[in-house]
């Protein structure tokens, strides 16, 4: 039997995705350059890439729904240090200056974030994952995203979104604090 068989258990695409994010997180810390766009893009898939490996190591099918919310969380937590050590290393001004925003515009995303990170894990929640199919469909899903009865592709799709809405969230929430410390500092 020859190993290119399909379907795998980690399908094409997650791999070649992992692979060229850690090309480009590997590229931008080594030639301290600013984060791009597709620098952002390496530092989100690189740990959704690599928790969800993981989570498919160690973890049973049975804890599906929790290992996708572990997942999210882990992996956007990892992408948010990857951020700032790449930002710390950059020797050039940021592509992405910030501005001082108000506190109530950053309220006003956490707040809009934080409700599409509930309700896309509620749909998560209402929708069967890993049910048995046999249309074509089902069988172009197992050939790039991997095997359905695997953990690997249902962690890694639902933990892209989330995971994505959960680093917003977590920035969002540092802005606030920063303008909060700001503003404390400022009126002593």
């Amino acid at each position: 039997m020859s190993f290119m068989n399909f379907p795998w258990v980690v399908g094409p695409i997650p791999i070649v995705l992992t692979t060229f994010s850690a090309y480009h997180y590997w590229k931008m810390i080594i030639s301290r350059r600013p984060t791009t766009a597709e620098n952002s893009l390496g530092i989100l898939l690189l740990p959704l890439g690599v928790v969800s490996l993981f989570i498919q190591l160690f973890l049973a099918y049975k804890y599906l729904l929790s290992s996708v919310f572990l997942c999210q969380i882990i992996s956007s937590i990892c992408s948010f240090f990857l951020a700032i050590i790449a930002n710390r290393r950059s020797s050039l001004p940021h592509d992405f200056p910030r501005d001082e925003s108000s506190y109530f515009l950053n309220i006003k995303d956490f707040f809009k974030l934080t409700i599409f990170f509930v309700l896309y894990n509620s749909v998560i929640m209402l929708v069967p994952l890993g049910e048995t199919c046999q249309s074509a469909r089902c069988y172009a899903f197992e050939a790039a995203f991997g095997q359905r009865s695997a953990l690997f592709p249902w962690v890694y799709l639902g933990g892209f979104i989330g995971s994505l809405l959960l680093c917003g969230v977590i920035d969002r929430s540092v802005q606030l604090i920063k303008i909060l410390l700001n503003s404390t500092t400022s009126n002593r």
